[in-house]
């Protein structure tokens, strides 16, 4: 369903954390479909050269409060671009602002959990699905809580159950 979700959208966005510790791929595989524009916001640029991210297979935009390294080997089809924004500034509103420049609209937020906090702070949101399983997780960061009367739907896959909340700015 996740990569249902990758294939409606025009991009995709994960902060560092989310990056190193999972190394995603950023792109639709389980469906037929278009792979979104990756965004990544890196602010000290930690995430490596090797990791899926850095491989020049998709379009990717990297934001950054640094300057973009000179020794950047180019893998793949794509150049990752980095976009820096300097530090006394607002990251996320400055790659908002990027964004829509760009004429991207759509927006997939997948994490992590600092990062979609900080979407709801801002007030940056639009729709919110929150996926329920039956394990546990002891550890880790807080996932954010919406409030339950902004929840619209419930929906039911396998031994999830996927809460969909609505933003009413």
């Amino acid at each position: 369903e996740v990569h249902k979700w990758r294939s409606e959208e025009q991009a995709l966005l994960i902060g560092t954390t989310t990056a190193l510790l999972d190394n995603p791929q950023m792109n639709v595989r389980h469906v037929k479909g278009k792979s979104p524009l990756r965004v990544v916001i890196d602010k000290g640029l930690k995430i490596p050269g090797h990791f899926h991210l850095m491989d020049g297979s998709f379009p990717t935009l990297l934001f950054t409060h640094l300057q973009k390294p000179d020794t950047i080997e180019q893998k793949g089809k794509y150049e990752i671009e980095y976009i820096t924004s300097p530090v006394n500034e607002p990251l996320i509103e400055n790659m908002l602002y990027s964004l829509y420049e760009r004429n991207i609209q759509s927006v997939l937020v997948e994490g992590g959990a600092r990062l979609i906090n900080s979407f709801i702070e801002l007030d940056e949101w639009d729709e919110a699905r929150v996926i329920l399983g039956p394990m546990k997780i002891q550890e880790g960061v807080r996932a954010p809580v919406l409030s339950d009367d902004l929840m619209t739907r419930q929906a039911h896959i396998a031994d999830d159950f996927i809460n969909f909340y609505t933003n009413r700015k």
